[in-house]
């Protein structure tokens, strides 16, 4: 039986047979054209031995068990080190003995630095460090002889007179210790600084703080405007005094539920509350459904209440909507009652 055989060539594309070859095995060609069958399958040999090459060119026999069977992981960093060893030195494009292709010679150690520049240092050298901006330091006047410099010059016409403010003598200014005794001199009705008015007004024009509940409760009432017995213009008889709210209660078709309110007396208004635990009739966990207070051929729940209690009772036939009846394991009821 003949083997197929190919050399070690890579290729990005297989030769693919054409309708109207003559179909023919043997050994492959394309130039003459025979064995059509088997070039596609000599070409992928090829790429297979190229790939192969490569492959023995990296690594061992080991290795390549390893990344075959997916054991081989990345190399560490001890494996780097020791691969770029391998390679690095002079010609080799990898010499970690240069700085940007410079040797280590060829930099000033920090050590050298002082020595180079002491040597170089002095006039003419471009480098004096007894100069500041090219002057010595005997041009400059020193902290400790400042304040002795400017007293010499310190004077009036010198144009540094300590003794004056923007040009101005102190005794052109008024002393803190004198303010107080300057604005009583002045102070008064007329003077335009009277210290008993505020915006212009006497303070017997003002209310003082332990005046205004009096003066609020001799205006306090209805017509007034000022009525403290209202909130928001409504009188107090108008809102809420009392709420009463059952926790959720679990119920039947056709029962009876007493809750003691505690209200003191008959509540103004009640409702019976069904809270949705379990999805039902398409309506979602959560929902509140307030049930009606009539009961019409069994079917619905009333309310009844007095001073001391809430009656709810439920028909035989239940709370019925449209699409059905609610399932009453599904919604407990919470009583509310308002005073």
């Amino acid at each position: 039986m003949a083997r197929l055989t190919s050399t070690a060539d890579f290729k990005e594309d297989l030769f693919l047979p054409e309708n109207g070859m003559p179909a023919s095995g043997g050994q492959p060609s394309v130039t003459p054209l025979q064995g059509v069958f088997n070039i596609p399958t000599q070409e992928l040999l090829g790429s297979t031995l190229w790939l192969r090459e490569q492959l023995l060119a990296r690594y061992t026999n080991a290795q390549i068990d390893q990344l075959l069977s997916g054991s081989l992981g990345a190399l560490t960093a001890a494996e780097i080190l020791r691969r770029l060893k391998t390679v690095d030195g002079t010609a080799s494009g990898l010499d970690a003995d240069l700085l940007e292709g410079a040797h280590a010679s060829a930099f000033l150690r920090i050590a050298e630095l002082l020595v180079r520049i002491k040597a170089v240092d002095g006039p003419g050298s471009g480098l004096d460090a007894d100069l500041l901006d090219g002057a010595h330091a005997s041009a400059f006047l020193r902290i400790a002889e400042l304040l002795v410099e400017m007293k010499k010059v310190d004077g009036t016409g010198s144009g540094l007179d300590a003794d004056l403010l923007d040009g101005l003598h102190a005794s052109d200014f008024l002393r803190l210790s004198e303010l107080l005794t300057r604005l009583r001199a002045v102070d008064g009705s007329g003077s335009g600084l009277d210290a008993d008015l505020l915006d212009g007004a006497h303070a017997s024009v003002f209310l003082r703080t332990s005046a205004l509940p009096t003066e609020m409760k001799a205006v306090d009432g209805s017509g007034s405007g000022l009525d403290a017995d209202l909130l928001d213009g409504r009188h107090a008889s108008t809102y809420v005094q009392k709420r009463y709210e059952s926790g959720q209660v679990a119920w039947a078709n056709g029962g009876s539920y007493s809750f003691n309110h505690g209200l003191g007396a008959r509540p103004e208004f009640c409702l019976a509350e069904l809270v949705c635990l379990t999805s039902d009739l398409g309506i979602p966990v959560g929902d509140r459904v307030q049930a009606g207070s009539s009961i019409v051929n069994g079917e619905g729940a009333i309310l009844i209440s007095d001073a001391t209690a809430v009656r709810w009772r439920v028909g035989s036939g239940g709370i019925v909507f449209d699409d059905g009846s609610l399932t009453p394991s599904r919604w407990p009821v919470i009583i509310k009652a308002y005073l």
